[in-house]
């Protein structure tokens, strides 16, 4: 199991999404074509997912854990975090 540390969790956000820049600064090494995509830690593959659409679908399932804040979204679609 992958555990990601410092999310920031919107309730109502109908998908989770992961920076593909925080990886990198995080030392993940990327590799990817054809649809796939492939995230590396240390050489062991640490995620991998299929492009649909115009977003890759991480192969995995998300677990709650503790939540120390949340963020309710603006209903203006402008505003940017």
């Amino acid at each position: 199991m992958k555990t990601l540390t410092n999310v920031m969790y919107i309730l109502e956000l109908r998908r989770n999404l992961i920076s593909t820049g925080t990886l990198g600064i995080l030392s993940f090494e990327h590799s990817g074509g054809h649809g796939k995509t492939r995230f590396y830690k240390n050489s062991k593959l640490a995620l991998s997912g299929t492009l649909s659409g115009s977003l890759y679908l991480l192969y995995g399932e998300t677990v709650s854990g503790e939540v120390k804040s949340s963020v309710k979204p603006s209903n203006d679609e402008t505003v940017l975090w």
